[in-house]
């Protein structure tokens, strides 16, 4: 995101300008930190739509199989990206 200084004027501005000047893999900077978040986000999620599931299904068996996941899944979307 540019605020006050413009660097690029567009994507290929960018990829153009970042190659030239930090070679291609200046395009991966932060590719490192990058995915060592996304694992213990990912476990999160797991777990959490898991744990709930289970126990959805042992307190409603009834319920519809297209609700318990969407709520689930929301709900262990919501805790992996706050980071509970």
């Amino acid at each position: 995101m540019q605020r006050s200084t413009i660097y690029y004027q567009g994507i290929w501005h960018a990829i153009h300008t970042i190659c030239r000047d930090e070679s291609f893999f200046g395009l991966y900077k932060g590719l490192g930190a990058t995915l060592l978040s996304v694992g213990p986000s990912i476990a999160i999620s797991f777990s959490v739509y898991e744990t709930l599931r289970s126990y959805w299904h042992s307190q409603r068996p009834g319920d519809s199989t297209v609700i318990v996941s969407l709520a689930c899944g929301s709900l262990s979307g919501i805790a992996s990206s706050t980071g509970v």
